[in-house]
């Protein structure tokens, strides 16, 4: 194995432990978890179900995360302002 075959194999392998990481805060089970990084394959309709209520799930997380990444690029700034109340 050449060692650009070994640094491409540690780069996936760094990103599967991410992804994997990432899965688990956000409440996948074990059993998800595997099913997703199968790609679901031979799963059948119950995983199509659980893909799109795990997907409503993140894309609500990333609508908190920009509002909080928001708020942190504001303080860093300096500016201030109420969450809640309109800008201005």
């Amino acid at each position: 194995m050449s060692t650009d075959d070994q640094e491409a194999g540690e780069a996936e392998t760094a990103t599967s432990n991410r992804v994997v990481n990432a899965l688990q805060r956000m409440g996948f089970s074990p059993d998800e978890t595997r099913m997703l990084l199968e790609g679901g394959a031979g799963r059948g309709h119950g995983f199509s179900e659980v893909a799109r209520a795990k997907l409503a799930d993140v894309e609500s997380e990333l609508a908190d995360l920009k509002i909080v990444r928001q708020a942190l690029l504001d303080a860093t700034a300096g500016r201030t302002r109420r969450w809640g109340q309109p800008e201005g």
